[in-house]
């Protein structure tokens, strides 16, 4: 009740919420100037690729003061004023949660918490089929509290620009490890993976992830069978372009032909496949030449072979 009361006076007070938004503002300042931030920021100005780009970020796990200090300036602005709210960005999934403490144009550093009862909860859940996901990028652990845990690894034929679903082998269990305090992985998320089989006590990781070190898809194998069971784009970019194909084709923009047209000649195969179905649907005459020229010449099989049924079902039409 009195926690009740108390938020009820704090959405009451506008001059409280201002204070509690400046000090948010106030300390995400504070932060962008903390040493290894801006140090970290320097590095990655000028780092050339994704390898210099894992360099960059190398000092960060190594030495975790930085962190500390995060933690800390966050519980003294809390203990401060209650309804504070931090000025990062969440992580809330089934089994863990954190915050992003670092988040720079290609990396970010989020410290992840995965509670053993959440664990427990979503390995008992009869949550249907589970899949053992290939992210796409590079992940670079840094073990805080490891619980106890015993992680399996996997490995898969690598998700690259030419990655072919029909000839994808099944993902293969690699061993397992037990996490200890202080560990370092790098996982590279185009053919390695890793499960946590079993922990005693919550986890507690310190989690970088480096886009573009590894490749254009996320995939997943089915945990029991560990065959393929599905991929999707890893690029927020590709994600919307596909996703506004889509609604070209829901609202029936046939004056978006030209646009899906030059989209057909996109390097990642998926771009350009979904590109021409969109044009199929709304102007076949455009789209088939360009599914006659993927039916016989484009470079990814999956698309080679979808190109030629699609052909064959346009001519049956």
């Amino acid at each position: 009740m009195i926690a009740t009361e108390g938020l009820a006076r704090w959405l009451a007070d506008d001059a409280a919420q201002a204070a509690s938004r400046d000090a948010a503002q106030a300390l995400r300042r504070d932060w962008a100037t903390h040493p290894a931030v801006a140090g970290l920021r320097a590095r990655l100005a000028a780092a050339d690729g994704p390898a210099a780009r894992m360099a960059a970020v190398e000092p960060l796990l190594a030495d975790l003061q930085w962190a500390r200090d995060a933690v800390a300036m966050l519980a003294r602005a809390m203990a401060a004023d209650p309804f504070f709210e931090p000025p990062f960005r969440p992580i809330e999934g089934r089994a863990h949660n954190g915050l992003f403490l670092i988040e720079e144009p290609g990396v970010a550093l989020a410290l992840t918490a995965i509670p053993l009862v959440r664990l427990a909860a979503l390995k008992t859940a009869d949550l249907g089929r589970r899949a053992i996901g290939f992210s796409g990028d590079t992940t670079m652990l840094r073990v805080i509290e490891p619980g106890g845990a015993t992680i399996s690894l996997w490995s898969a034929d690598p998700a690259g620009p030419d990655f072919d679903p029909a000839t994808a082998q099944p993902c293969r269990r690699d061993g397992e490890v037990a996490l200890s305090a202080g560990q370092r992985l790098t996982i590279d998320g185009t053919c390695r993976s890793y499960v946590i089989e079993s922990a005693s006590s919550d986890i507690l990781l310190l989690q970088a992830t480096v886009r573009g070190a590894g490749g254009p898809l996320l995939v997943e194998y089915d945990a029991v069978t560990h065959r393929f069971l599905s991929m999707n784009a890893t690029d927020n970019a590709a994600s919307r372009t596909l996703l506004i194909q889509s609604l070209l084709v829901a609202q029936g923009r046939r004056d978006a032909v030209p646009v899906l047209a030059a989209q057909a000649e996109d390097d990642r195969f998926f771009v350009r496949w979904q590109a021409v179905r969109a044009l199929a649907a709304l102007d076949p005459a455009a789209a088939a030449p360009l599914i006659d020229r993927m039916a016989e010449r484009d470079p990814q099989p999956d698309v080679r072979r979808a190109a030629a049924a699609t052909r064959e079902h346009l001519c049956r039409a």
